[in-house]
């Protein structure tokens, strides 16, 4: 195994911009039911990294650690850099939910909904609707195998009524091994490799419950590359 290399700020911005355009250009290629959402969230935190660097270089130049035999950035140090940026500029709502989750479990998103599982009714037949707290939680893990960078994508909901999810969610679910009450509700992994600078992306599995709406977490995360995927 080659050790790390340190490239230059400038040269590393390039190579992240360089791979950032390959792997959006095969990622729009592809239709919104393909388990993609790993690969997607790389690509934005590539982006983000390629304007970390910047930010974080203004002044002083600190060299950029660089898996030479992957051809990518180092995964620890892309999650340090994503975290940098979010903190740093300030970036909020999703996508800084999105960032922070390479280097932990962070909150995505909060939703409040009415929910009448149950079929409980009042004292007049209606059916009663509680309403329900939900945190959208999200975790991104990056690991090399074999020369491939597995992308392993965890997403997780916590809500303060636990009948609710047994409800909704007993298709797929299980309870995280990290945050005491959360169950995760989706597992994606994909593989990422460069072979002479073309980009080989592999769906290596998907377990998700029935109601996560796949298609519409694929766009969400595609939006903020402004592109939509095929077949919407």
């Amino acid at each position: 195994m080659k050790p790390l290399i340190f490239l230059e700020p400038v040269e590393a911005t390039q190579r992240l911009n360089g791979l950032t355009h390959l792997l959006h250009r095969q990622i729009a290629e592809l239709t919104s039911d393909v388990a993609v959402t790993p690969l997607i969230s790389y690509c934005i935190a590539l982006e983000a990294q390629s304007q970390a660097i910047k930010h974080l270089n203004e002044f002083f130049e600190v060299g950029v650690p660089w898996d030479d035999e992957m051809g990518l950035p180092s995964s620890p140090s892309l999650a340090a850099d994503v975290r940098t940026y979010s903190e740093r500029l300030g970036v909020t709502g999703e996508m800084r939910g999105l960032l922070l989750s390479f280097s932990e479990w962070t909150l995505f998103k909060r939703e409040e909904m009415k929910c009448a599982c149950g079929w409980s009714k009042n004292k007049n037949g209606n059916l009663r609707f509680r309403t329900i707290n939900a945190d959208i939680m999200i975790n991104t893990l990056l690991k090399t195998e074999d020369r491939k960078l597995k992308i392993k994508q965890l997403v997780g909901v916590g809500v303060d009524d636990a009948d609710h999810l047994a409800h909704h969610y007993e298709e797929f679910s299980r309870q995280s091994s990290a945050v005491g009450d959360l169950m995760i509700i989706m597992e994606s992994e994909n593989y990422l490799s460069l072979d002479h600078e073309e980009v080989r992306i592999e769906t290596v599995s998907l377990k998700r419950a029935k109601n996560f709406v796949l298609g519409a977490f694929s766009n969400m995360l595609a939006g903020f590359l402004n592109f939509q995927l095929a077949g919407n």
